[in-house]
């Protein structure tokens, strides 16, 4: 039992070591993130500091034997807190990227964070209950015999195998969503126009494809439906795009243009990632009813829009009306393809100084 506590001791101890120092190595990420589960914008930086020095002053206190009992019971109350805040969000239907990880693991919650939590707060409850098992010294002292040795050794490679693997794997996962992102965007930035539409035409739903539903919140706040957007009989051009996606912020004064002066027959609107603060941020200058988030890319998948920026029309009665077009020439070419190449420019008074600051005045008016 004492060899039990201490490897669930030095377990915990590891884990919080490696969340905590991941998120002191991207606190704004980790602000973001608390964002998006409920903490006030205000909060959320000084919240997500507090949090990482919490863990790591936990997994400090879990090496000595005098102080592991109070910071199992501090362990413990902190994965209470954080299976609170997940079991709330899921069950208001919200799914943000946990970054518990940091950039080693950042994926949306589900029930696996959940029973992750739950398992370290038995281990945690396991060394509140019983105390904190052997210390290293009496540990090493315990091991009289060859066979104690070796069972100590086995049990003490499982867990760095099984540490190893698990931080393996996500390194894996996450170049592996990396390298689908290049592999969708790079090919698209380097060719012509006439190459980027070529990659596209392969990609999409496919053109008299039935056009997934959805209902998103806009900026302005207001529940926006597919229904509802084509209800005025207009094709629609619907963008794809992410508040820090370097391409999308470049493409932002066209689509500006589009807004105020939509291409013939088509009504332009942007579903966008991240939080209404982030993407206010960076898109003052569109119409904000016309600006739709997704909790994460659940419409851009239904689309079958693997990156950003990309775009697809969708027709009035309710059918896709082209391929998926990604990429900022991709999208100009998707224009030019459908007749609308007298729009498809960002008007010259578009690029003379302060005219964001009067079309935004003009849209929220």
């Amino acid at each position: 039992m004492n060899l039990l506590l201490l490897a669930i001791r030095s377990v915990l101890a590891a884990i919080f070591t490696v969340a905590a120092l991941a998120k002191l190595h991207d606190l704004p990420a980790m602000a973001r993130t608390l964002a998006q589960f409920g903490v006030p914008q205000c909060w959320a930086r000084g919240a997500s500091y507090a949090v990482a020095i919490s863990e790591l002053a936990v997994a400090a206190a879990l090496l000595f034997v005098a102080t592991s009992p109070y910071a199992a019971a501090a362990a413990l109350a902190l994965l209470a807190v954080f299976t609170a805040v997940i079991g709330y969000n899921l069950a208001h239907g919200r799914k943000p990227a946990c970054n518990c990880f940091g950039e080693i693991s950042s994926k949306p919650i589900g029930p696996f964070t959940m029973i992750r939590n739950l398992l370290l707060g038995v281990g945690a409850g396991l060394i509140v209950a019983n105390g904190p098992g052997a210390g290293l010294s009496g540990t090493f002292a315990m091991l009289t015999s060859t066979r104690d040795v070796a069972a100590f050794a086995a049990v003490l490679g499982l867990v760095c195998v099984l540490a190893q693997g698990f931080l393996m794997a996500q390194v894996l996962q996450q170049q592996g969503r990396i390298l689908q992102r290049l592999d969708a965007l790079v090919p698209v930035e380097l060719a012509t126009a006439t190459q980027a539409a070529a990659v596209a035409s392969a990609k999409g739903l496919g053109s008299g494809a039935l056009a997934p539903d959805f209902v998103l919140p806009a900026l302005s706040g207001k529940p926006v439906s597919l229904a509802e957007l084509l209800a005025a009989g207009r094709s629609l051009l619907l963008v794809f795009m992410n508040p820090h996606c370097g391409p999308c912020e470049a493409l932002l004064p066209e689509l500006a243009g589009w807004m105020l002066h939509p291409p013939r027959g088509t009504e332009l609107v942007v579903i966008s990632e991240g939080t209404a603060e982030e993407n206010l941020a960076k898109a003052d200058a569109l119409t904000p009813s016309r600006v739709l988030l997704q909790q994460e890319q659940e419409v851009a998948n239904a689309y079958h829009a693997w990156g950003t920026p990309s775009a697809v029309v969708i027709d009035p009665d309710h059918r896709v009306g082209s391929s998926v077009a990604q990429g900022a020439e991709a999208i100009r070419a998707l224009l030019r393809d459908l007749g609308l190449q007298e729009a498809y420019r960002m008007p010259e008074r578009q690029a003379q100084p302060g005219f964001q600051q009067q079309q935004q005045q003009g849209s929220l008016s």
